[in-house]
């Protein structure tokens, strides 16, 4: 039986206060390189990292976000548009930070990148719609898995290995030797 939209928001928060100031899990792993999935290109798992950052970014504060609340603010939008909205807005990274398996590892039980949680909660919001009866339910659950997403985000900034950008820094004072 799905969850109400009341307990899924209880879960999201309680997460969310276990991870606002402790590192989770998923982010220590991923700083070890460790994908149990064997996500990476050509043994690196920088790009991983990178996806964490674009990822979390993608459904979180830049791009998803601004649309929702846009909507769920607009009077003419109904919560069975912002409920389609949020669905296709969301599924497709949902699936990527935690189930999305590809070849050669199809068999692979593990989560894509490493974020198991992030798609368990998206799923179960799904599952969840039935139980909102207002764009005011909605709000007040997309209100916490927006907050959870942020703070998955700042996570990944923080734990992006910066270090290793230094040498790309922008050159203006000399020519390094590209034709242009």
């Amino acid at each position: 039986m799905a969850k109400k939209w009341q307990e899924v928001k209880a879960e999201i928060e309680k997460e969310l206060d276990l991870i606002w100031e402790d590192k989770p899990v998923e982010f220590r792993m991923a700083e070890a390189g460790w994908f149990p999935s064997g996500a990476g290109v050509d043994g690196s798992a920088i790009g991983n990292m990178f996806f964490l950052i674009a990822d979390t970014s993608n459904i979180g504060r830049h791009v998803c976000e601004p649309a929702m609340w846009a909507a769920i603010t607009d009077d003419s939008v109904t919560l069975e548009q912002l409920q389609w909205w949020w669905k296709r807005l969301t599924g497709g990274t949902a699936r990527i930070l935690g189930m999305w398996v590809d070849e050669p590892n199809s068999n692979c039980p593990h989560p894509w990148l490493n974020f198991g949680k992030a798609y368990d909660f998206y799923n179960a919001i799904l599952d969840a719609y039935d139980s909102m009866e207002s764009k005011e339910d909605f709000a007040n659950l997309y209100y916490s898995w927006a907050n959870y997403l942020n703070c998955l985000n700042r996570w990944a900034m923080i734990c992006f290995p910066w270090e290793l950008c230094w040498d790309q820094r922008p050159k203006t004072s000399t020519n390094p030797g590209i034709k242009v």
